[in-house]
């Protein structure tokens, strides 16, 4: 969902930022002053990352937010992975090799990896068995089903909307008393001593495999989870100690929630590190013996730390773009010489959504009605001017306007639908003439900050022509006001991040039983078309029908799309295979420092 960027604030950096003379923080775009570090030495055991929010949880059941999966998906292992390096977006093996499937395609059998690359969770004294306090424990087919059984506690702020409906007396079983309910439903079905789980679906579902490389689905040891429930110093919350099977374990020496220092796993299995052009230093996975993870009280001060030579990368927000990049290109001695700029598109796509059972605006069963509440909320939708979002909220730069739901990278290139125009309202006319929409106001909701702030002042100005009057509500929590009926807006903002790279999780929440339904858009049509979708394997097929899908959601104007986003991210050009996971962010693991490399210009964009 849409998070702000953090407010700017005065932060002492201990001599690396020159303050002003009236003792503020700000720096002009063009003083260079102390910002290079040509000649910084290069770092061989120990690097830092800036985080752009404070670590909520260090749970996977628990982390929805981009940061806190950053985190756990160094320190957890899932039943799968992505190729770091495919395209499009492939499936590798992680904890358990590539799944086979039955004929009717409704079975699914993981084989655990074989011992010599078994995974094992890292020593800790949770852990059963004599040895494990210093070897760690290999990773049993019971952990994964336990770990999946995770999600269907009421209790547990899991991610129970990927698993639900999916497998077979998975629902039914969630929703029996705990003492009562048997240990496992028949859907899910571990053998420690073969090492495999099978998964009995509901339907066929080509797409759950990508959904189970989720990051919150990782697999955790169970007896771990029970053991560190926070009654004392000595058994914290599973969510600040936890133990895992990755690349990575969390350091005692972190002060969470604001950093997290993450040091190799001792047990954690050879893993050979890939690149894909040039030799590297670093044999194998993980590259970098500590990763220092730090959240900075603004963005200006790790903008900074970056030019000082103290983190060895960053991704400029909205405020400081224009400082370090103009035209897609680095402005010289904006940064250090060595600098490289890294793009890549982010699967998410960013939405306003009307509430479709609102009285004055949404559906309607009086056919007369409908058709005039569709009208209105096509106009609403084609007056929103996305040039101007685009300009002011995105620095021109760092999103592609979007025309449909589903980024265009998830589907055949030649695929695209649009759903609106780009800001159709006659804007020539500045003193409001021309036709009024029959809408004295309409009621906004969003979060708070400064670029929701600019955002509800663009919309409000589109909607000015057409007599329309923008009331605004500013609230962190709204999206969830929202979906439990607490608050009550007729138009909202939301971002959708990707649950899995295919186009089924930016279309599932338009279905009518869909617990993700912030918008409460209902069409049979659409269902019956979601259906065939849901069944229909990868490939061109598929992908016509997701665009049949979007066509739908254009005819009944549940959204107006605004854009895709981009990273923008800029290295030290000593820092090598610089990597983005699809769902969790930079790949931390895959990182590698070239000792040999000395300051100079980027040797690529």
């Amino acid at each position: 969902m849409r998070r702000s960027p953090a407010q700017l604030a005065c932060t002492a950096l201990a001599g690396l930022l020159a303050l002003s003379a009236n003792g503020g923080c700000q720096r002009s775009p063009g003083d260079r002053t102390g910002a290079r570090a040509d000649h910084q030495t290069v770092p061989r055991s120990e690097i830092r990352l800036p985080l752009e929010a404070t670590i909520a949880t260090l749970d996977p059941a628990a982390a929805s937010d981009a940061v806190s999966q950053r985190v756990t998906g160094q320190i957890f292992d899932t039943l799968l992975d992505w190729d770091p390096y495919a395209s499009p977006l492939t499936l590798v093996p992680e904890i358990s090799e590539l799944p086979e499937l039955d004929e009717a395609r409704t079975t699914l059998l993981f084989r655990l990896r074989a011992p010599e690359s078994a995974r094992r969770f890292a020593p800790d004294t949770c852990l059963e068995g004599k040895e494990a306090a210093k070897q760690g424990r290999l990773v049993r087919a019971s952990d994964v089903a336990a770990s999946l059984l995770r999600h269907a506690d009421p209790g547990i702020a899991g991610a129970w909307e990927l698993l639900a409906g999916r497998i077979v007396g998975l629902d039914a079983w969630r929703d029996e008393p705990v003492e009562s309910r048997p240990a496992s439903p028949p859907g899910i079905i571990a053998d420690d001593a073969e090492g495999t789980l099978t998964l009995h679906l509901t339907r066929a579902q080509p797409e759950l495999p990508a959904i189970l490389a989720n990051p919150r689905l990782a697999i955790v040891p169970p007896e771990c989870v029970a053991a560190y429930d926070g009654r004392d110093d000595d058994h914290p919350p599973f969510a600040r100690r936890p133990v895992g099977s990755g690349p990575y374990m969390l350091d005692a020496a972190s002060e969470l929630p604001r950093a997290a220092v993450l040091k190799m796993n001792p047990v954690a299995p050879k893993t050979p590190m890939p690149a894909v052009s040039g030799a590297l230093s670093c044999a194998h996975r993980p590259g970098v013996e500590r990763i220092l993870l730090e959240h900075y009280a603004s963005p200006e001060a790790a903008l900074r730390l970056f030019q000082a030579g103290t983190i060895a990368a960053i991704a400029p927000g909205q405020g400081l773009f224009a400082e370090v990049v103009h035209d897609g290109a680095l402005i010289p001695g904006a940064t250090p010489a060595d600098t490289v700029l890294h793009r890549s598109e982010v699967l998410s796509t960013t939405l306003l959504v009307f509430r479709m059972t609102d009285p004055e605006i949404g559906q309607s069963e009086d056919p007369t009605i409908d058709r005039a509440h569709r009208q209105l909320r096509r106009s609403i939708a084609s007056a929103f001017d996305d040039r101007r979002y685009h300009q002011v909220i995105r620095n021109g730069a760092w999103a592609a306007p979007a025309a449909q739901v589903t980024p265009r990278s998830l589907l055949d290139p030649g695929a695209d639908v649009v759903l609106h125009a780009s800001s159709a309202i006659d804007r020539k006319r500045p003193d409001g003439s021309g036709p009024k929409l029959p809408l004295a106001s309409l009621r906004y909701m969003t979060t708070t900050g400064p670029a929701a702030q600019q955002e509800a002042a663009i919309l409000r100005e589109a909607l000015r022509p057409l007599g329309v009057k923008l009331e605004v509500t500013y609230d962190d929590a709204y999206l969830y006001k929202v979906l439990s009926g607490e608050a009550e807006p007729q138009l909202f903002s939301l971002r959708f991040d990707a649950d899995y790279p295919d186009p089924a999780s930016f279309l599932d929440p338009f279905t009518c039983d869909s617990p993700g339904s912030y918008s409460g858009f209902c069409s049979p049509q659409f269902d019956a078309a979601h259906a065939r979708f849901a069944a229909a394997a990868a490939g061109p097929g598929r992908d016509a029908i997701a665009i049949e899908l979007e066509r739908i959601l254009g005819r009944e104007v549940p959204v107006r799309p605004i854009d895709t986003p981009e990273l923008w991210l800029l290295t030290r050009g000593w820092l090598k295979n610089v990597v983005r996971h699809p769902l969790s962010g930079l790949r931390v693991d895959l990182l590698c420092v070239d000792q040999t490399a000395e300051a100079g210009p980027a040797a690529s964009r």
